[in-house]
């Protein structure tokens, strides 16, 4: 079995979820071979795979398959750094173990093996986990029908984005995130259950919590105690330690001692024991259920009764198709298995992921479905606002904005304006079935309707009409009159679309779509991202100029490019580049472990660990103009701080930078009254409507400045073709003291 010694020079963790942006890179990885339907796997390696992995099974015990892949694969060293970004099992996620998992329960019970695994077993195990999912594609795509036909060449990239999303990501949010938002959807709805069942919402969600953490505990302890046995010096010391301390541990060390040969190190003899001591690893995911029960405050047969909702016994998939295992496996909602009295968990925080489903489940069940429907959509909606009034305290905000429009009434979820900026955001709370996860293509299209489409068009319409109103409509005019808006003052509209559920794999993949005939043609579709997601990017891009600035582009380059990726993937491009990337119309962007600072700042915030939050690349400079805009905020403020932005990547922003401060020192030594253009200006790399004026004066030039930015910005804008001129003015004498003296834009005539 792969395993690194050096792991245990540092505490081990589990990751919730494991390897987030290493997770979204393999399933890159998927979604790119099975576009280009080259898997290099046939499909007649399948069931030969299959039949092997049975095979060891039979032989072995498999929940020791499952807790050595668990607590090796799904781990990660936390050392002065915080959560590092490797397990000692390379390859193998947690959907891995899940699919183990299913395959052995699908067998009787009689026909597990009962002896430990071998180092030999497992190596192998690895092997054929990590090929199985090739060859599943390869057996997909031969009963497909033939690809030739463009048109279903696209539904069958769309498909399997969404099943390869399904199967592999596990997590709508960080762990915390997850929690929280299900505990404040469900508190309202929680005594209607617990009328029905004897418990709420509320204690699922503890009694799942609890049962990760005493878990996580069970398994650290373990680690925590080979390392301090594994510090031993000598070979002697390790053995009558590892024998003494280590539980389960049964024998006479001296004739251990005497059995080695005499040219094997400690380190081979530490790797051998590591083989033994992962015997334990079965009993250290055993669900410790008092301590639990105590942790929660309920009663020891309320906890196992929820166990029991969230585990199965040996066989129970017996009569399953173990095909259905790689699109909805049914451990996903339940995976815990139940032998006697005991629960063991190789997985625990599978629970989480799927968390969302599994109270779904119980309120379908007890007949709560359409109160449940109801609440959805009134937390995302309470949720979202709640978000952007935190995000964006300088907007004025109107949530469940009506308006009329050709006979019909129209409500907008939440329209914000900030200074010149309008912000359209519409939720939708539908969710995601068990068949459109799976990939069936009319769910999954029927999906892009109701979450993607639906509140497209009803935020395009609303932009239309805006547009309808600068230009003079006098009905457009009497619609945004009774919003609240003024069209003249209005340069920019931003469009959000916002779920429960995480759709962005497919939202983002707009050509595709379309060519797919999925939405209509003439549809843009704004940024889609879910309710976790929101405040994630909001979090990270805490200052109104960025956020704003990022949800712009982010739509505008999703237009452009065919994109592979997640939303915080997209959020890391960002804070990466700028989403200054050159040409992307008609290109393939795979942008895959762009979130992994993202994920690491998060998964160091979850154990304590301080961390610097991950921030946009901007120069020193270019941020204290962003700063002082958003301190002064004058009029027409955020598309200033737009222009401004839209110069480059860091980059461009510090050639600027340095030509400016170049310009200062040439002012410097300027006679008085000399007659001189004191300024450049720099087209703009993100907009191709905008060119940047920079311009520098003395206290001595102050009376004539106003004519000398007039004609820097005329010049600019008949050199560069641009329609726009965002100028900064800076007085040399107050340079260290503040960014600029006077800034504004120019239209061309």
């Amino acid at each position: 079995m792969p395993c690194d010694e050096d792991s245990f020079e540092n505490e081990m963790t589990s990751r919730r979820p494991a390897n987030i942006s290493v997770v979204r890179a393999e399933v890159m990885k998927e979604m790119l071979a099975a576009r280009r339907h080259n898997l290099g796997m046939e499909a007649e390696a399948f069931p030969r795979l299959m039949r092997r992995l049975r095979a060891l099974l039979q032989s072995y015990y498999p929940p020791h398959f499952l807790a050595v892949l668990a607590g090796w694969g799904l781990r990660t060293a936390v050392g002065p750094r915080g959560v590092g970004n490797r397990t000692m099992i390379d390859g193998i996620f947690q959907h891995h173990v899940e699919l183990l998992q299913a395959i052995a329960l699908s067998m009787p019970s009689w026909e597990w093996g009962e002896e430990p695994a071998s180092a030999s077993a497992i190596q192998e195990i690895i092997e054929i986990l990590l090929s199985l999912p090739d060859a599943f594609v390869a057996v997909r795509r031969s009963r497909a029908d033939p690809l030739s036909d463009p048109s279903i060449a696209t539904v069958f990239s769309l498909q399997e984005r969404l099943r390869l999303h399904t199967q592999m990501v596990r997590n709508w949010g960080g762990y915390r995130s997850m929690l929280e938002i299900l505990r404040k959807q469900y508190a309202p709805l929680d005594a209607a259950l617990r009328e029905r069942n004897g418990y709420g919402a509320l204690d699922v969600i503890a009694v799942i919590e609890n049962t990760v953490s005493s878990i996580e505990a069970q398994v650290n302890d373990r680690f925590r105690l080979l390392k301090d046995i594994f510090k031993a010096r000598t070979i002697p010391e390790l053995v009558h330690d590892f024998f003494d301390r280590y539980p389960g541990v049964t024998g006479d060390p001296e004739a251990f001692l005497s059995s080695l040969e005499d040219e094997q190190t400690i380190d081979s003899i530490r790797a051998n024991l590591i083989v033994h001591a992962d015997r334990w690893l079965v009993v250290s995911a055993i669900a410790p259920v008092t301590a639990i029960a105590k942790a929660c405050g309920l009663s020891e047969e309320v906890t196992r009764t929820i166990l029991d909702l969230i585990s199965m016994q040996n066989g129970a998939l017996s009569e399953e198709d173990t095909d259905h295992f790689f699109l909805s496996n049914p451990v996903w909602t339940k995976p815990g298995i139940k032998t006697g009295t005991d629960y063991f968990f190789a997985v625990p925080q599978t629970a989480v992921s799927f968390l969302a489903q599994i109270l779904s489940s119980l309120y379908a069940e007890a007949g709560l479905k359409s109160r449940l429907e109801n609440r959805r959509s009134v937390f995302l909606e309470d949720e979202t606002l709640r978000i952007i009034e935190r995000a964006l305290p300088c907007a004025t905000i109107r949530p469940e904005a009506k308006w009329t429009w050709q006979g019909r009434t129209y409500e907008t979820d939440i329209i914000v304006l900030v200074d010149k900026t309008v912000v359209i955001i519409e939720c939708k709370s539908a969710a995601l079935t068990p068949q459109g996860l799976r990939g069936a293509p009319d769910r999954v299209r029927r999906h892009i309707g109701e979450l993607v489409t639906e509140p497209a068009v009803q935020s395009a319409r609303l932009a239309m009409i805006l547009d309808l109103a600068r230009d003079g409509d006098a009905v457009a005019r009497d619609v945004m009159s009774g919003l609240g808006l003024e069209p003249a003052e209005i340069s920019a509209v931003i469009r959000v679309s916002v779920t429960l559920d995480d759709l962005t794999v497919l939202s983002s993949a707009e050509s595709e779509l379309k060519s797919a005939g999925w939405i209509p043609e003439d549809l843009d579709l704004p940024t889609t991202l879910n309710l976790a997601d929101l405040a994630c990017v909001t979090d990270i891009l805490d200052r109104p100029s960025f956020l704003l600035d990022y949800f712009e582009r982010r739509s505008t380059l999703q237009k452009s490019a065919d994109v592979l990726g997640f939303e915080l993937d997209w959020l890391g491009l960002y804070l990466a580049t700028n989403f200054v990337l050159g040409e992307t119309k008609g290109h393939l962007l795979v942008i895959p472990e762009m979130s992994e600072e993202i994920d690491r700042y998060y998964q160091n915030l979850e154990i304590g660990h301080s961390s610097d939050k991950p921030r946009p690349l901007a120069h020193n400079y270019i941020d204290a103009v962003i700063d002082c805009l958003e301190a002064r905020r004058p009029h027409g403020w955020t598309r200033m701080a737009a222009d401004l932005l839209s110069v480059g990547d860091l980059e461009t922003q510090t050639e600027c930078a340095e030509s400016f401060e170049d310009l200062r020192l040439q002012v410097l030594s300027l006679e008085h009254g000399a007659d001189q253009v004191n300024g450049f200006f720099m087209s703009a790399q993100l907009r191709d409507d905008v060119v940047v004026v920079f311009h520098a004066f003395s206290r001595a030039m102050r009376d004539t400045r106003k004519e000398a930015v007039r004609a820097l910005a005329e010049h600019a804008l008949a050199q560069s073709g641009r329609s726009r001129c965002l100028f900064v003015s800076r007085m040399v004498e107050t340079w260290e003291v503040v960014p600029y003296d006077t800034i504004g834009i120019f239209q061309a005539r």
